[in-house]
């Protein structure tokens, strides 16, 4: 018996109706990438049910602009990922520094475990 496809999906979240009245939906490869970045930007404590859940990432832009800060962040983005984000294998987070602007610039490379297929997402974390 083959092994069928997972399908994931998730409610976007810019809220609006498909032509039959029922709400958008993100499918597969974007579900995954909007649980990436609700983990990554969710302050750990907001989820009565799930205190520890998200990274809080924005909590890091008045610390130190260092490499020391990013390696924190990537730690932090790692943590939260392989615990909060079971559906991909995490292969790197990498933290690069911008000093002009002083921000951060952030990618993160994952295989989705079902279809073992390789996708990124790039966040930027910007003092402003």
């Amino acid at each position: 018996m083959a092994k069928t496809r997972e399908y994931y999906s998730d409610l976007s979240y810019r809220p609006s109706l498909t032509q039959l009245g029922d709400v958008k939906t993100v499918v597969n490869a974007s579900a995954i990438k909007q649980s990436i970045d609700t983990i990554i930007y969710t302050v750990p404590g907001s989820r009565l049910f799930e205190p520890t859940f998200g990274v809080g990432i924005e909590r890091y832009l008045f610390e130190e602009f260092s490499p020391a800060t990013g390696q924190i962040i990537g730690k932090a983005i790692e943590t939260g990922l392989s615990k909060y984000e079971t559906r991909i294998a995490l292969q790197s987070v990498e933290v690069s520094l911008m000093e002009a602007d002083l921000s951060y610039n952030i990618s993160v490379q994952y295989i989705v475990i079902d279809t073992q297929t390789p996708d990124s997402i790039q966040v930027r974390l910007v003092r402003s």
